[in-house]
């Protein structure tokens, strides 16, 4: 789960994006590792998996506003 968060991080559309979700990986898996009852590391595991899937939404529509021409700066600039 720890490699797939990372990976999943290389596709988001900034570097400050990307290092922010690698940062928020770490500080949860370090913050968990010694985590030891089965149904935790379950409940922990889900989330994990509901926050990859939200990592990869995230990229999408970000890379999607990225590569829509004008529309971040416009937006931006309130035009």
């Amino acid at each position: 789960m720890y490699r797939k968060l990372f990976r999943a991080s290389k596709h988001m559309p900034t570097a400050n994006r990307s290092e922010f979700v690698r940062r928020q990986t770490r500080r949860e898996f370090t913050k968990n590792r010694d985590v030891a009852d089965p149904k935790e590391v379950e409940e922990l595991l889900n989330l994990a998996e509901f926050q990859l899937e939200s990592v990869e939404v995230q990229a999408t529509h970000l890379n999607t506003i990225f590569e829509t021409p004008g529309y971040h700066n416009d937006k931006i600039r309130g035009e």
